[in-house]
């Protein structure tokens, strides 16, 4: 019986592995692969700001990578528009 609940719950994760792939590549697939690479980099971001709300004392590296990430993303998105503005 152990073997059986054991084998249920590796095709729960193999079928719940595979739905999270599929759905990274279409969401990939509809930002674009730079602007993915940059919502990537949004992940410690958000990390942060949770740290922050949680009451977690934040060091001077970590504002500066924030304030990096965020810039790029900006930067990006303004180049982004920029570019396809121009063709």
């Amino acid at each position: 019986m152990n073997a059986l609940i054991t084998s249920g719950f590796d095709i729960f994760i193999l079928v719940i592995t595979a739905l999270a792939i599929i759905t990274w590549n279409a969401g990939i697939n509809g930002l674009g692969a730079i602007n993915g690479i940059l919502f990537v980099n949004l992940v410690p971001v958000i990390s942060f700001i949770i740290g922050i709300h949680q009451g977690h004392s934040i060091s001077y590296t970590e504002t500066v990578g924030a304030i990096i990430t965020i810039i790029a993303l900006v930067l990006n998105n303004i180049y982004m528009r920029t570019n396809k503005s121009s063709k």
